[in-house]
């Protein structure tokens, strides 16, 4: 047998550059494609194919050579494979639209072929078939041969040798199935068939019969059980009803319900004026109506009440920007630490120079003292070491304005992380910034803007700050001391601290 599509038209439009009609699905995949080929100018006909439509199409087939102004003949060109998609490639371009017409073949045997190909080649116009009538007879009597005779052994790769192995197959499987009978072959499905409708008979006996009383020790008997022990709960439970019956669940969540509501009408509603005679109008009573008495606390249970707030604001510049020569010492003013129980004390160091210290670098002291006044009660609570490295120089190419983060600089280049100090002519207006990315020898970019315009001047690395968070509850008076000659070798410095 052989598949033959229908027939599909596709146009050529004239001169276009791929010189390729779209695409023709077949609607399955054949091994030919038979093609009606238009009067055309010269260009060599090739067939492009593809199993999946807008894929890629490669070319296949046989080229066939056309000469100009040809008239339209047919063809078969094998296609070496099974495609679906096909396109007709022209190898060059034509001054006029020309129609294909195409179709798809497949065959089944080499003897079809052959009469398929001889049925190609007729001339007789039926419908859309073309009839050469002298090459049906040996058509037939291939396919006679293709076929066999009906015989007990038939020809071997004949159809009917073919029906004769299935009709055995047939026959086993019969044996194998086996008759329907009281008591069928052993080991036939007939016989599986058997044993399970004993085994379902069985397991109906397991399950019983659903009556009003089942059969003992059967599943629905224990239904009926389970039935009888949610209908005793049920009871148990009760009905959910304004007066539930008596010594029911139902019953006592009721009792349970009326209780939350008297305590609810003990304890009041949340409001601006509570109901009189209520927890909370008790509540707004006590709190309301006592005056606490200045910088004193009050114990109402476990809660100390102090009637004047803490606050957490920033309460003093310790010490404004100070310059801080190398051997010299610096001390903050003082901070009174009435009603403070913590404090962050935040300290800024700076270098002034770019040498190194020996041995260690500037220290910072943090003193309280017990006393109000006096200057022989001060002791260390904390205290924060800095650097000894030797600082880097960086000369401004020029002024920055107030807001930049890209300073750009000489060929010195400080590293990312670092903290750069910019010492203003006016020393209030100085300030550090951190850098986040350098450009070597040409600028580096501060994490922050400026916070002032600060002129081309040499600003310093090896910046420090620290923040010491204190328990001063138990103290009087804080300071903070600056001392710049804690080493054996110290240099300029620059530092601010608040609290």
């Amino acid at each position: 047998m052989s598949l033959i599509s229908k027939w599909f038209s596709t146009t050529l439009v004239k001169d276009t550059d791929s010189q390729n009609t779209p695409e023709v699905n077949l609607q399955d995949a054949f091994e030919a494609i038979e093609i009606d080929i238009p009067t055309i100018e010269t260009a060599e006909v090739q067939i492009k194919g593809s199993n999946a439509s807008g894929g890629t199409f490669d070319l296949i087939g046989q080229e066939e050579p056309i000469p100009s102004s040809t008239g339209g003949f047919r063809t078969t060109v094998p296609l070496g494979g099974k495609y679906q998609f096909i396109k007709v490639y022209l190898s060059a371009a034509q001054t006029s639209n020309r129609v294909f017409a195409v179709r798809g073949i497949s065959y089944a045997s080499a003897g079809l072929v052959t009469l398929i190909d001889r049925i190609k080649n007729m001339r007789i116009d039926i419908g859309d078939i073309e009839v050469n009538t002298a090459d049906i007879e040996d058509g037939i009597d291939e396919l006679k041969v293709l076929v066999g005779a009906v015989a007990a052994s038939p020809t071997q790769y004949t159809v009917n040798e073919r029906l004769k192995v299935l009709d055995a197959s047939v026959q086993a499987l019969l044996t194998t199935a086996g008759l329907v009978a009281a008591s069928p072959t052993e080991n036939t499905m007939q016989e599986r068939l058997k044993v399970l409708e004993t085994s379902v008979d069985a397991l109906g006996t397991i399950l019983g019969a659903v009556t009003a009383s089942p059969t003992e020790n059967t599943v629905n008997e224990r239904l009926k059980a389970v039935e009888t022990a949610i209908v005793a709960v049920d009871t148990l439970i009760g009905a959910i009803g304004a007066s539930p019956t008596e010594n029911t669940m139902m019953d006592r969540l009721k009792e349970v319900e009326d209780g939350i509501d008297e305590v609810k009408v003990l304890v009041g509603e949340v409001q601006d004026t509570p109901t009189t005679y209520t927890l909370l109008k008790r509540l707004k009573d006590l709190l309301t109506g006592i005056t606490l008495a200045a910088n004193t606390g009050v114990d109402i249970g476990d809660v100390d009440v102090l009637s004047t707030a803490i606050t957490k604001t920033i309460q003093t510049e310790l010490n404004i920007i100070a310059a801080v020569a190398a051997d010299a010492q610096d001390k903050s003013s003082e901070l009174a630490l009435t009603n403070m129980k913590k404090v962050a004390i935040f300290i800024d160091h700076a270098r002034d120079a770019t040498g190194a210290f020996v041995d260690a670098g500037t220290e910072y002291r943090v003193e309280v003292s017990e006393k109000a006044t006096g200057n022989d009660t001060w002791r260390t609570i904390a205290s924060a070491v800095c650097g000894i490295a030797a600082a880097l120089g960086h000369v401004m190419d020029a002024e920055e304005a107030a807001g930049q983060t890209l300073i750009e600089i000489g060929a010195t280049t400080p590293l990312v992380n670092d903290i750069q100090f910019f010492k203003n002519a006016t020393i209030g207006n100085s300030e550090w910034g951190k850098i986040v990315a350098v450009v070597d020898g040409v600028s580096f970019t501060l994490q922050d803007g400026l916070t002032n315009t600060q002129a081309a001047i040499t600003t310093y690395s090896q910046g420090e700050h620290f923040v010491l968070l204190l328990d001063v509850e138990a103290y009087t008076r804080l300071r903070v001391i600056c001392n710049n000659n804690n080493g054996s070798t110290n240099q300029n410095i620059v530092w601010r601290c608040a609290e």
